[in-house]
Parts: C-alpha cells; structure tokens; sequence
C-alpha cells in the first residue's frame, strides 16, 4: 500500500498509527518504516478508542457484513464474499471525514457508478453465448456475491457446482434470494475455481481473498 500511495498518488508517506496487534508489531514491519523514514506510532495494549478511525471502519465493516448474510440467506461461511462487497460498498459511500466525497473518488479519483449495484445474494441467470454472437436470455441459475474490483465485473456462484463466474453477461432476479433454498447444497459442492468469461479480464488471486 505505501508503494502505491508514493508510486500512483505522487504522495509522501510520512506517518502509520497502528495498535499492537502482532501482525503490525514485527522486525520486518519495523525495518520497512525506518529504510523509508516512515514515523510509526503504536497505541496502548487494549485501548482501541486510541485508534478511533481503524476501529470504526472495522466495526462498520464487520456490521455490513453480517446485515449482507442474514438478508442474504447465506451461511456464515461466504463471510469473505460478503466482507469484500461490504468494503466494495463502503468505497462507493460519501463520508463526513472526506467532506463528504467517496473514497473512490480520492482513491483512485474516479466517481463511482451506482447502476451496476444488485442485492448481494440475488437470483443470477447467466446469458449465454450463442453461435454468431447473439445472445440468449437463458442460462445456468447462480448467485451474485461481490464485484470485481476495477471493472463492472460480477462475481457469480453457480447453484449447483459452486464454482464461480466473472462475468457481466448476466441478468438479476431482485426479489429471489435462493441463499434459504440451497444452504447445504451450497456448503457441500463450494469450490473456489473461477472461470473469467469477460473479455479481457484474466481473474487473479485477489478475486478470491478478502480485500479489508
């Protein structure tokens, strides 16, 4: 994050504040800072209100995420799918400490478009490609879990398999949500292979992990 902030923002990092959780309190993250003249402050052991800004977005997220599964239906165990579409949101939400901006809109600079938003967890139906390269408004059933970052892309879980699509040949049932249909059917078939069916968009490893 700090070669992106210096490389693509042309902007200096000069301070990181961090509570001492053991992921942030090692050797390596240390020497990171002082060979780039990074200032690093740690807040008081258990005393999360030192580092309000963290904790909030934290907890806002974690929020987000489970308002996201019980409205969707789905198991606990799509957490990951849910947390990335509730940061995914979050990205596209003015805030007050922005003046009111969207975080997209400093991070990368560009306004966000809200038409390609669907309900997590809605009825999917892929359109599929016929010969000549029309397409039919027929295909497998699925379930939208997340966006693609970068591209108006959508992260599609087939019903029956589990495996994902990235896809935006795709039209959605906003009034279905088959998490409540397909609970176990889901738990026991999921895998996480990833077929990228939208031109030009190789998937990569972080379509699969969450992104907070």
């Amino acid at each position: 994050m700090i070669w992106k902030i210096e490389h693509q923002r042309n902007l200096r990092v000069a301070t990181v504040v961090y509570n001492n959780g053991t992921e942030f309190v090692n050797k390596d993250l240390k020497d990171l800072f002082i060979t780039n003249g990074i200032n690093h402050l740690t807040s008081s052991p258990y005393t999360p209100e030192k580092n309000t800004f963290s904790e909030q977005g934290n907890r806002t997220t974690i929020n987000k995420t489970q308002c996201l599964l019980k409205d969707s239906g789905l198991e606990k165990l799509y957490w990951a799918e849910a947390e990335n579409t509730s940061v995914f949101l979050e990205n596209l939400t003015s805030k007050e400490e922005f003046n009111y901006e969207t975080p997209m809109l400093k991070w990368p600079g560009r306004k966000p478009t809200l038409k390609y938003l669907y309900p997590f967890g809605c009825l999917a139906i892929s359109i599929k490609n016929k010969k000549g390269g029309k397409y039919k408004e027929t295909g497998d059933e699925g379930i939208l879990l997340g966006y693609r970052k970068g591209h108006h892309t959508f992260r599609i879980m087939d019903k029956v398999t589990g495996n994902f699509r990235l896809t935006h040949h795709v039209n959605f049932v906003l009034e279905i949500f088959p998490g409540n249909l397909v609970k176990e059917e889901l738990a026991d078939n999921r895998t996480f292979n990833v077929v990228n069916d939208s031109k030009g968009q190789a998937g990569d490893k972080d379509d699969l992990e969450p992104t907070s």
